[in-house]
């Protein structure tokens, strides 16, 4: 849906769909898929980050430590989000109607490339500050997030 409304718009785009996920395997024999991934990103300032099999998306991590700007299609959960000072993201929900989406996307292609560029930051920023901390200690994190959130 998403590929088709992009290109019923004409907004330039590089959507190339992924038939498995690779990094179940040697990631050494699916070298040229991991390097033609990281160069898409390097490529692009957004990056379309569908829910994945869980309640949230890689997508938008990964979109993240690359300083891109992801536009996250639907309603994952984002690590450490009711606390951002500041959101580098846009969110399109997949249950708008084609025109509706279209609109949405022409709305962020027509953002100013100096927001761009902040928002681009700003990902960048939300990675060592939030994924980076996380995994330097998961435990201390959560146990800080249930305390402000009165739990414990």
């Amino acid at each position: 849906k998403v590929a088709q409304v992009l290109n019923g718009v004409n907004i330039p785009n590089d959507i190339e769909f992924n038939p498995g996920w690779f990094a179940q395997v040697d990631l050494k024999s699916n070298n040229n898929i991991v390097q033609g991934f990281a160069k898409k990103l390097e490529n692009n300032k957004f990056s379309l980050c569908p829910r994945g099999a869980g309640e949230d998306t890689i997508r938008f991590y990964e979109s993240c430590f690359f300083g891109r700007i992801p536009v996250i299609i639907g309603y994952p959960k984002i690590m450490c989000e009711d606390s951002l000072e500041e959101i580098f993201f846009y969110r399109i929900s997949p249950d708008l109607s084609n025109e509706e989406m279209a609109k949405e996307f022409k709305k962020i292609y027509d953002t100013p490339l100096p927001d761009l560029h902040n928002r681009c930051k700003l990902a960048r920023k939300y990675f060592e500050d939030v994924v980076v901390e996380y995994f330097k200690d998961p435990t201390l994190m959560v146990l800080d997030f249930l305390e402000k959130a009165d739990i414990i």
